[in-house]
């Protein structure tokens, strides 16, 4: 595993091993500007980077087995496969950077201006009105 650790003057230095355990906390506190931060100095971007396209790779494969069932004349699409998509979705926004709130936030306000700008799968079926409806009542 390769963890990433700033120098003085800012520059990244690749370290591994014991060397790299022994000093990946050492100064937690200067790269993350302030006493009392939870992060370590020196982070695990492999690791990251990994969980950032496993989570791509899972929203991907649950996409592809709904239209998978969608050509199947006899197999129903899955719900599973649309709610897994959406987690997947939720997860990887966290990995981002952005939180379930500004996300959702962000949803209601695509909705709203879909509503507003009078979308035509609002016009033909009232769809996005029903959506902002359900988000409102819902309860998580």
């Amino acid at each position: 595993m390769f963890y990433v650790r700033m120098d003085e003057w800012g520059q990244e230095d690749f370290a591994s091993g014991i060397e790299n355990e022994r000093m990946r906390y050492a100064d937690a506190t200067w790269l993350w500007g302030g006493v009392g931060m939870p992060y370590p100095r020196y982070t695990d971007i492999a690791c990251s980077v990994k969980t950032i396209d496993w989570l791509e790779a899972e929203i991907l494969g649950s996409i592809a087995s709904l239209y998978r069932s969608l050509a199947r004349a006899d197999e129903d699409p899955r719900v599973a496969d649309l709610a897994n998509a959406i987690i997947g979705c939720y997860l990887l926004a966290k990995r981002l950077g952005i939180s379930y709130a500004e996300l959702d936030e962000q949803i209601n306000g695509n909705i709203r201006e879909n509503i507003e700008s009078g979308h035509e799968i609002e016009r033909w079926y009232g769809d996005f009105s029903a959506l902002a409806n359900h988000r409102k009542g819902r309860s998580i």
